[in-house]
């Protein structure tokens, strides 16, 4: 015997399926820039744990620009700048060495 709630009306879809004109809207997704590299004179990137370089998509939008610190996405004309965040970190030489 099946033991999933039935639904009253049969033609109503399953919980969390959605019709196209009542899908919830998406949230905004932030993107991190992570990371700035180069290997064999081309730049890539690394955003939201992702690798990009310039000309891919990075979550639907075009990697146009990398510079130092900083990469420009493009999204349908609307531009986004992402800025390497500077992190401190601590080196230790190693006693034993």
């Amino acid at each position: 015997m099946d033991n999933s709630p039935s639904r009253l009306n049969p033609f109503e879809l399953p919980s969390g399926i959605y019709s196209k004109e009542n899908a919830p809207k998406e949230l905004p997704q932030t993107l991190k820039l992570q990371a700035i590299f180069e290997i064999k004179g081309k730049h890539i990137v690394t955003i939201s744990g992702e690798n990009f370089m310039k000309g891919d998509f990075a979550f639907g939008k075009k990697v146009i620009n990398i510079s130092n610190n900083q990469v420009i996405l493009d999204a349908g004309g609307q531009q986004e700048i992402l800025t390497l965040e500077k992190t401190r970190f601590h080196i230790q030489k190693d006693p034993k060495k």
